[in-house]
This record gives C-alpha cells, sequence and structure tokens, in this order.
C-alpha cells in the first residue's frame, strides 16, 4: 500500500513535468472559478518537480530510517517486525493526510482550492502548476458546469483573451486613485507589444461608501434627519469625485442617475420608519448603489481619455441563487449561500456584449494597438426572480469568457 502510495505521488509529480509550459491554464476542477470565467497563471519547471521527487524521497525514507535504527537496539525478531509494522501504518496515515503541493518556480507552497483571491487572471510568466493529486477536490459539478458555459463572440480581430482586475474600496478612496486605476486599465489594453488586450475592471464602492450607506439604514430607525444628512455626504462625495474626472458633457447624465438613485434610497429608508425594522433585502438594495456610482465614475475617466469602453450593472446580468440574507461578514471568505447560475449568466452577458459592441463599434477597432476596457460592478446581482441581491462581502465571482 505504502508503495502504491508512493508511486502515486511520483506520477503526480511527473504530471507537472508534462505541462505545456508558461502560458497553461489552471484546469477548471482546480481554478475555483469556472475555466470559462477565470484564467490563473500556471505552469511549472524542473526545480519544482524536483523539489517534489526530494520530499516523497525524505517523506518514506524517514520513516524507514526510523523503524530500521529501532530495529538494530531490539534484540527480539517480533519485536523488529512489530516497529516494522508500525512504520508503515504511520507512513499510509501520514501519507493519507498529506498531498503534493502545487508546483510553485522555487517555493512550492500548497495551492488551495478553495478561498484563492484571484485579481489577476490572466496567463503570465512565472511557474505554478497543481499535480493531478490536487486538482480533483473540486466538484465534479463545478467541472461540469464550466465546460458547459457558452464562450463570447468577439471579433475575428482580437487575438487576445480577456484580461481581468479587481479593484476594491481603498484603490478607488479619492479622485487621484481613480485616475491612477484608470490609467492602468489603458496602460494595460494596449498590451505588450503583440497585440492590444480586451481589458476588464471589476469594482468595489469608493472607499467607505459601503459603511456610510449602511448608516443611512440604520440611522433610518432612529431619525430621519440623520439618516438624510448621511445620505447626502455619500452623494456629495461621489458627485464631487465625479466632476473632477471628466468634462460636464460626460459627467451630467452620470449625476443625474446618482441623484435618481439617492431619491430611490429616500424612498427606501422612509419605509424603513414605518417598518421598524431593516430587511435584510433592504440592505442589500441599498448598500449595491455604492458599486454601481464607482463604476460608472471610472467609466467616466476612461471616456475622458478616449478610450474605448463601456460600463456594466452587473445586476442586469448576474443572476445567483442566494440562500444567505444580509452582506456577510467585511473580510470573511465564506460565499453567505450565494450560488452563480452561469448559463443564465453566460446568455445575458452575450446579448448585453453583442448590444454594446453594435453601439460603440468595438468590432471595428485595432485589436492590434486598440481594446475595448469594460468597468462592472462587484458585489451586486440579481435572483431569478429579478430582484436585486449582493455576493456578500469578500467574494468575487467573474464574468468574463475567452476569445
Amino acid at each position: 500500500m505504502c508503495a502504491a502510495r508512493t508511486r502515486a505521488v511520483l506520477r503526480a509529480c511527473a504530471d507537472v513535468a508534462n505541462t505545456s509550459g508558461p502560458q497553461s491554464a489552471v484546469p477548471s476542477n482546480l481554478c475555483p472559478r469556472p475555466r470559462a470565467a477565470c484564467r490563473c497563471s500556471t505552469s511549472a519547471d524542473s526545480l519544482s518537480v524536483a523539489l517534489c521527487i526530494l520530499r516523497v524521497g525524505a517523506w518514506v525514507g524517514f520513516h524507514f530510517l526510523l523503524a530500521g535504527t529501532l530495529c538494530l537496539r531490539v534484540s527480539s525478531s517480533i519485536m523488529r517486525v512489530q516497529l516494522l509494522l508500525s512504520a508503515v501504518a504511520c507512513l499510509v496515515a501520514s501519507g493519507a493526510a498529506w498531498t503534493p503541493s502545487a508546483m510553485f518556480a522555487g517555493s512550492a507552497p500548497a495551492l488551495r482550492a478553495a478561498g484563492r483571491s484571484c485579481s489577476r487572471m490572466v496567463p503570465q510568466q512565472g511557474a505554478h502548476y497543481a499535480p493531478a493529486a490536487v486538482r480533483t477536490r473540486v466538484s465534479p459539478r463545478m467541472v461540469a458546469l464550466a465546460e458547459a458555459v457558452p464562450k463570447v463572440n468577439m471579433p475575428k480581430q482580437a487575438q487576445k483573451e480577456w484580461e481581468v482586475h479587481k479593484f476594491g474600496g481603498a484603490s478607488l478612496n479619492d479622485v487621484e486613485l481613480y485616475k491612477t486605476v484608470g490609467n492602468l486599465l489603458i496602460d494595460e489594453s494596449k498590451g505588450r507589444g503583440d497585440g492590444a488586450i480586451p481589458t476588464m475592471a471589476i469594482v468595489s464602492a469608493m472607499g467607505g461608501m459601503t459603511d456610510q450607506l449602511i448608516k443611512v439604514i440604520n440611522s433610518a430607525l432612529k431619525n430621519f434627519d440623520d439618516a438624510t444628512k448621511a445620505l447626502d455626504d455619500a452623494l456629495e462625495r461621489q458627485i464631487t469625485t465625479l466632476k473632477a474626472l471628466a468634462p460636464p458633457e460626460i459627467t451630467d447624465p452620470i449625476e443625474a442617475r446618482i441623484r435618481n438613485d439617492a431619491k430611490d434610497i429616500l424612498s427606501v429608508v422612509q419605509s424603513l420608519r414605518m417598518l421598524r425594522t431593516v430587511p435584510s433585502v433592504s440592505i442589500e438594495v441599498v448598500t449595491g448603489f455604492g458599486e454601481i456610482w464607482s463604476a460608472q465614475t471610472l467609466y467616466a475617466y476612461l471616456k475622458a481619455q478616449k478610450a474605448p469602453t463601456s460600463w456594466l450593472d452587473a445586476r442586469d446580468v448576474l443572476i445567483v441563487k442566494s440562500d444567505g440574507a444580509g452582506l456577510g461578514e467585511k473580510g470573511s471568505a465564506a460565499t453567505g449561500g450565494v450560488d452563480p447560475l452561469y448559463g443564465v449568466t453566460s446568455i445575458n452577458f452575450a446579448k448585453w456584449w453583442k448590444a454594446e459592441t453594435d453601439q460603440n463599434k468595438f468590432d471595428e477597432l485595432d485589436y492590434m494597438n486598440t481594446a475595448p476596457i469594460v468597468v462592472v460592478t462587484g458585489f451586486v446581482a440579481s435572483t431569478s426572480e429579478g430582484v436585486p441581491t449582493t455576493l456578500k462581502r469578500s467574494v468575487c465571482i467573474c464574468l468574463c469568457h475567452p476569445v
């Protein structure tokens, strides 16, 4: 049994050696996000394989060396046999609890199949590839779902796959940071000399905005004037930032939408005074506006820089089955019962993309030099019944597909 276990580990190491090089993609059953939605930088090198084999050898040799040393000190042949059997048992037990680490160039830390943070999901140079022993940890159902997700049709001249970035609130805390993020996206979309890259940015609310909107809701139960003031503060902060990033011909329509959103929030807040409680759906609806405002703000800057761009309210596309209530804990990795419906979401996204391509002439771009930048709201989604909801805090679900 020990020999079989060792052979299995060595076969896993061989899998690392047989990867297709520095541009290989993580299999969908390793990455927690579907293959069609996420490409993570992965590959392997000979050093990683050597480290894996050395670790296996040391692991096996230690147990039998220990047993052999003890046997030399024991005169009874029966006790020697018992010691050897104990060593085998220890080897099997420790082997059952240990699986080869994912092979990272030069370090080989474990690549966890759940709770990975993908802020940039594109093939890059560097060595990250997991052996087969690790790949089986994700549900086959999730693999099947990922394989069934249709691809978005891109123009034939688009040679590069989507590159996705995620920006949290701390990256979007003021005017200068919005400019920094926008300039980064523009530079990344230009590519690296071999063609422009279609780029997607998933954005959080402006730094502190979600907490400010939560304050609006909580204040409504105690003092309506306090709730109104908290909303006005949030509104003016966002609009002031918006106006500093783009000229009036771009910002005026966005400002009008944001002010209309504020009126809707105020209507919700007024209803809470009569209910004398805060339903979870009310919290999710109100707090989601932070991401909607933030996406339009970044979009305005990109448009002012003459970049080919569009923005997407994920509530119009991303459909989820949500069994959880409320926002979830800030900083938590738990999904709170959110189960994305990838099939219908992909269909919705494909329809949206076609409409935006027709409207903005994305299919007429010179993809060797220019590619579209799409800004998408993070955090928000809709249920299959069309009710606005959230993905809960600290959860990221990618919407883009390979070409």
